[in-house]
């Protein structure tokens, strides 16, 4: 994964962090994993995919309840985040971390490579989840 902002493994902004992925690889290939309690620090409740052809395509655009943590399986995508007091973006690509964004801060995902394909878990089923076009990412909205 390529950062504009940080060195290669931590905070990007307060609720959003950059995980290491434990990969592990032999003459087969490669296996990635997320653990709860190791690298994942909620207990999944739902899994979905995005697979992208369209460069220009975007996703998400808002902020949900749910905490996520987005892995790049193939290609690359640049995610946008938003605490409500600080922004950045992240090129998320195939490889060894993950993104990990607390639930509340907002979210964009776009310039998707080519054949891009992501793999999301979240820490609520969809109809558990609060979605919002701002952040409401508690603890920076505090003051």
């Amino acid at each position: 994964m390529t950062s504009n902002n940080v060195e290669r493994n931590g905070t990007i902004i307060e609720g959003v962090e950059r995980q290491r992925l434990n990969v592990f690889f032999d003459t087969r290939g490669e296996l990635g994993v997320l653990e709860n309690g190791t690298n994942l620090d909620f207990g999944i409740k739902r899994v979905f995919y995005i697979k992208v052809d369209n460069v220009d395509a975007i996703r998400a655009g808002h902020a949900c309840s749910a905490a996520e943590t987005i892995v790049a399986i193939a290609g690359s995508v640049t995610v946008d985040v938003d605490n409500g007091r600080e922004s950045a973006s992240e090129v998320v690509t195939a490889g060894v971390f993950n993104l990990y964004i607390k639930g509340g801060v907002w979210r964009r995902l776009r310039a998707f490579a080519p054949g891009t394909v992501l793999m999301v878990a979240a820490s609520q089923l969809y109809a558990e989840t609060v979605y919002s076009d701002a952040p409401f990412h508690t603890s920076c909205l505090e003051s």
